[in-house]
């Protein structure tokens, strides 16, 4: 049985990043599904429009730690409070952050966020995530 192709969001705020991160992405599987968002609350409007129009919810959502409008860990607080516990358990959110403060970390920890890169993303960081 084949397993189905990766459905990804990919939520920063900086427009170079997210391109890099396509390219990334791309190259680390081509038939990815990527969808991008520019801050946790169009990344969250995103995701009630998947469920609104029965759209396939994400495998893995990339979201960055530090964002204007709403930041990555407000964006978890709220995604697990609105959506059906089977999508959230389905769906791998992985913090990605340039900080290296322990108190980012921790917070992040203590919101239930098990998963964390560190900026900037690369291929082999990417096959980790994606297996």
């Amino acid at each position: 049985m084949n397993k189905p192709l990766p459905h990804i969001l990919l939520v920063d705020d900086n427009r170079t990043t997210i391109s890099l991160n396509k390219l990334l992405i791309a190259k680390v599987d081509n038939a990815a599904e990527l969808h991008t968002a520019p801050d946790g609350k169009a990344a969250l409007e995103l995701l009630q429009e998947f469920v609104r129009t029965n759209t396939r919810f994400p495998d893995v959502i990339l979201v960055d730690l530090k964002m204007p409008v709403m930041d990555g860990i407000e964006f978890y607080r709220i995604y697990k409070q609105t959506f059906d516990p089977d999508l959230v358990a389905h769906t791998k959110v992985v913090m990605l952050t340039t900080s290296l403060a322990p108190s980012d970390f921790k917070q992040a920890k203590d919101e239930g966020i098990e998963f964390f890169l560190n900026k900037p993303l690369t291929t082999a960081k990417l096959k980790e995530i994606l297996v």
